[in-house]
């Protein structure tokens, strides 16, 4: 029971925080790309990916707050099966749609990679909590 306290703790501050920074990436973002690059190419570049790269922290919280989780009860192989899922539709997707979205498609894939990972890992743990 206490590890369940954990894991809810564990996730509220985990997403609370990834959505903060989200939203400030997202408002903020041409501001950190020119912190990180001082070429305008660049950063034009990346702006065109800003909503991509804001949103992805979300979604991989919580596959990585499962992660943790995970290694912690020694139930890697959770872990593992999050992964092939996660990366079965990473294939799926980037593959399926590489030449029509270009570039769009690794973001997309990546954030289902993450989406699939965090929904794999919640089930599993929700299946397997004693209440």
């Amino acid at each position: 029971q206490s590890v369940h306290l954990w894991v809810e703790k564990s996730l509220f501050w985990g997403v609370g925080g990834s959505l903060l920074f989200c939203v400030s990436n997202y408002l903020f973002s041409e501001t950190y790309f020119s912190l990180l690059t001082e070429f305008d190419s660049v950063v034009q570049i990346a702006l065109e990916y800003k909503t991509w790269i804001s949103i992805i922290p979300v979604f991989g919280a919580v596959a990585f707050i499962f992660d943790g989780i995970f290694i912690g009860l020694m139930a890697t192989r959770n872990m593992l099966i999050s992964v092939i899922g996660g990366f079965t539709s990473f294939v799926i997707l980037y593959f399926g749609f590489e030449y029509t979205m270009h570039n769009h498609a690794v973001w997309m894939a990546f954030t289902v990679f993450f989406t699939v990972r965090a929904v794999i890992s919640v089930t599993i743990y929700l299946k397997n909590v004693k209440t």
